[in-house]
């Protein structure tokens, strides 16, 4: 495997596994949960409730079944700081089910290929995670245990994240060509060519099929909230309105026009805010697309940072509700982050066991990862960053200063490798979206 091929799927691996560390990566929530779980779990999911393994999906010609959904549900709990209710899960269920899905279809896809994971790189992979995270040999397995968590549920989620990576190093990087005017377009951006771009304000109105309600009926329920969206209905009360419960919607986001389907932007670029679009059917359910707004955002990268970094902690010995509450008190944090020339924060009451870090970061916007980009990108000088999740505790950002840097040449070998991988992550979506079209899925919840 050359450099750039090691890199990208160094890359890729990070991504891959980035859901499975979350439980070893906060170090101080997984020592917390890993003592005081409970020997025996009273709150059973409304999957496991069910026959455990009565057929919850058929894809192509396998199936995924009540238990499944149900271990997996049991591990995203485990692995955040969310309450363990059954309104909680309610909430994930959507998800968890849309990612059992892509992953089944991963699998199928890698076995149509002969692609085979052998136990021992499991074992590795787990290793892997520990070391980097400094937990001793067979902590994450305990962890599993004490959550009662089947270890074949996350065996399988990583044999088939293995399995998807050596199909995508084997059948996608070497197809990748990247061409002078590719080039020479990521030259111009990085040399502030692209300036402007223009951004809309979206959010998503998520609508699952359920056990007692049919896809017609979930259709015609997506289509009366659609209507009456239009008519000018708060989203916020709607699924009270209708004792609608499922009803979910993901909080507002700015996303640049140039990352959405052509058809859906040459229609919203039509339209007045805010509008609606669909509902579109999804493997779990309907969508319903609500756009609040349009602007032109400043997408210079070639642009030099200074933030005010703070880090909340917590004690080893710190209860699972400041766990809890940590996000919370980051919002407080963000009205009160104290000011650049000193490293003052919000006064927190109550929690003796929280602890700040504060850190002055000094940095180029084209050196930022596109998630974290995303979120600092919008920031004005004085402004402070909505909180967010990482390995240490939740942390903001409060940008201090911003400032243009001149033009300069461009080493057209990391370049190329930064194109490749834009065009690597592009085909391993359209990989999938492809694979989800094309496939037979049967939703008997």
């Amino acid at each position: 495997m050359g450099d750039e091929q090691r890199m990208m799927m160094t890359n890729f691996w990070n991504l891959s596994f980035l859901v499975l560390g979350i439980a070893l990566a906060s170090s101080r929530v997984y020592a917390q949960t890993e003592a005081s779980a409970p020997q025996k779990d009273s709150l059973l999911t409304t999957q496991e409730k069910k026959s455990p393994f009565e057929i919850a999906v058929i894809v192509n010609d396998e199936v995924i079944t009540n238990y499944d959904i149900g271990q997996r549900l049991r591990f995203m709990i485990a692995t955040t700081t969310m309450p363990r209710t059954q309104e909680t899960m309610q909430k994930l269920f959507p998800r968890t089910v849309e990612m059992l899905i892509e992953e089944m279809l991963q699998r199928q896809e890698a076995t149509r290929f002969n692609y085979r994971v052998e136990p021992a790189e499991i074992t590795a992979a787990i290793a892997t995670m520990e070391k980097e995270q400094g937990k001793p040999e067979g902590s994450f397995l305990k962890f599993l245990e004490a959550n009662q968590i089947d270890k074949k549920t996350v065996e399988d989620q990583i044999s088939t994240q293995i399995m998807w990576g050596k199909l995508l190093q084997q059948r996608i990087i070497p197809k990748l060509t990247v061409t002078p005017s590719d080039l020479a377009r990521a030259n111009q951006q990085v040399n502030n060519a692209e300036q402007k771009v223009e951004e809309v304000n979206i959010s998503y109105l998520t609508l699952p099929m359920t056990m007692g309600r049919s896809e017609p009926e979930t259709k015609e329920l997506a289509t009366i909230i659609t209507q009456k969206l239009r008519e000018g209905a708060n989203f916020r009360v709607l699924g009270a309105q209708l004792a609608v419960k499922e009803l979910t919607h993901l909080q507002p986001s700015w996303i640049p026009m140039r990352d959405l389907d052509p058809v859906l932007a040459t229609k919203i670029a039509a339209s007045k805010f805010p509008a609606v679009f669909g509902p579109v059917q999804t493997p779990t359910g309907y969508q319903i697309l609500h756009v609040l707004g349009k602007r032109t955002s400043d997408y210079r990268v070639n642009v030099e940072v200074f933030f005010k970094e703070i880090i909340m902690t917590l004690a080893e010995h710190a209860q699972k509700s400041e766990v809890d509450a940590l996000m919370l008190i980051a919002q407080d944090v963000r009205r009160n982050p104290g000011t650049c020339t000193n490293k003052d924060v919000a006064t927190v009451n109550n929690i003796d066991d929280l602890q700040f870090k504060v850190n002055y970061v000094r940095t180029k916007l084209s050196d930022i990862s596109p998630d974290m980009l995303s979120l600092v990108r919008p920031l004005r000088v004085g402004e402070v960053s909505e909180p967010f999740a990482s390995p240490d505790g939740i942390r903001l950002l409060k940008l201090c200063e911003k400032t243009d840097l001149p033009s300069a040449d461009v080493d057209e070998k990391k370049l190329t490798l930064k194109v490749k991988e834009q065009k690597f992550r592009q085909e391993a979506v359209k990989y999938i979206r492809t694979l989800r079209r094309d496939a037979f899925i049967d939703m008997r919840l």
